[in-house]
């Protein structure tokens, strides 16, 4: 017996469905996965820290820093003294008859001497500058460890650094520096206080 005409329309209308959505290509789920999830997630922590105003904080960068500058003075002092001898050695060079044998000795002298200077300034230099920046890095490192356990403790997620201090409207640099800044506004983030205060306790 022939079927119905009605359902074999039906029946079409099926296979049609059916073989459409099979051949159809895959498309993303319109639903984005933050609606999947059971909660959204926290809304991100930040705070400020001003390590330039830490350092100016921190006793014990003091201490490093005071002990370092009495090296310096140290090693100043031993610079005049050798600039006040090879002075006087010139003086003498000038008195001397010249050509003589007594100014020639005194003139290998007075460049051995000049040598030792210039060598005893650059190693001076550079090594003091090598015992600062170790300074400066030690304390670093103490800021970072006390920053990372402030935020720990606080459940903070993000510090970043800034300088809300003024600047010098005269001196282009310093304007550059400041219109450069990451930070242009910050409200009740800064916690510079709470890591000063958290190294004075070491």
């Amino acid at each position: 017996m022939a079927r119905p005409l009605s359902m074999m329309l039906i029946g079409a209308a099926i296979c049609w469905f059916l073989g459409g959505t099979l051949n159809r290509p895959a498309t993303a789920d319109p639903t984005p996965d933050s609606t999947k999830q059971s909660s959204p997630t926290e809304s991100t922590k930040i705070a400020l820290v001003d390590v330039g105003r830490i350092f100016k904080g921190s006793k014990q960068f003091e201490r490093m820093r005071s002990s370092l500058q009495v090296e310096i003075k140290d090693s100043e002092e031993t610079a005049k003294q050798m600039h006040a001898e090879i002075l006087q050695m010139g003086k003498r060079y000038k008195e001397l008859e010249r050509g003589s044998e007594e100014q020639k000795e005194l003139e290998v002298q007075l460049k051995r001497k000049q040598a030792e200077f210039e060598e005893f300034k650059k190693e001076t230099t550079r090594r003091f500058k090598k015992e600062e920046s170790a300074v400066f890095l030690k304390i670093f490192q103490q800021v970072t460890k006390e920053v990372a356990n402030y935020a720990q403790a606080h459940h903070i997620d993000l510090v970043m650094r800034h300088n809300p201090e003024p600047f010098d409207t005269e001196d282009i640099a310093t304007q550059m520096q400041y219109m450069n800044k990451m930070i242009l506004f910050e409200n009740k983030l800064d916690i510079t206080d709470e890591i000063i205060a958290a190294m004075s306790d070491q």
